[in-house]
């Protein structure tokens, strides 16, 4: 499995699958590769809260510091090419 859908099973889907769907964001489909339909202000908002440690929360298991760089450069990466 690619590593930053790795990350998203580990560190988000407790809280942001398609059963629970907390603060109406479902990354489960992220998963299956299926398409996503979030504007990238939802995208914008995930890397932040990563950024800043608010996600994931303080309670559940945390990344550590490479696989958090890893990830955030994945998604930045992504986003510069969604962005063209």
């Amino acid at each position: 499995m690619e590593p930053s859908l790795a990350f998203i099973k580990r560190f988000c889907l407790d809280c942001h699958s398609t059963e629970k769907q907390k603060g109406e964001l479902d990354l489960e489909a992220f998963i299956q590769l299926q398409p996503i339909d979030q504007p990238a202000s939802i995208w914008e908002s995930i890397i932040e809260q990563i950024e800043v440690s608010e996600m994931p929360p303080a309670k559940a298991d945390q990344p550590d510091k490479d696989h958090k760089g890893r990830f955030l450069a994945w998604m930045d990466q992504s986003m510069e090419w969604i962005a063209r």
